[in-house]
């Protein structure tokens, strides 16, 4: 009713394993093999909010996003700074640059 259309996959599974039971944050993610994950989650949180959100928000996140990538190098107690700034501004490039061609192959595999 809010947020558009949903689907549900019964024979879908997740798992997202993690070691520790912190909060999702890729400020705090102090296990290098899980930094490259938040890239797509960036980039398909800015695809959701230009689909589902009004217009110009994805605009405002972008920025937001933008301006986390920078706080990965000035904030304290951050570690891997280059490798979550580099992961956050792939993330935001990634939808900048594909976003139309990955939402096209998500609608296509849903009409399915």
């Amino acid at each position: 009713k809010y947020y558009g259309d949903g689907w549900f996959c019964g024979r879908s599974k997740v798992i997202h394993k993690r070691a520790n039971t912190k909060n999702v944050s890729i400020f705090e993610e102090d296990n290098p093999a899980r930094i490259n994950n938040y890239r797509y989650f960036y980039r398909n949180s800015l695809i959701n909010a230009k689909k589902y959100n009004p217009p110009g928000n994805s605009a405002l996140h972008t920025l937001e996003f933008l301006g986390n990538s920078f706080g990965c190098l000035v904030k304290k107690n951050v570690s891997h700074r280059k490798e979550k700034f580099i992961t956050i501004q792939k993330g935001v490039w990634d939808y900048l640059l594909h976003s139309k061609n990955i939402r096209e192959k998500i609608d296509q595999n849903l009409k399915k």
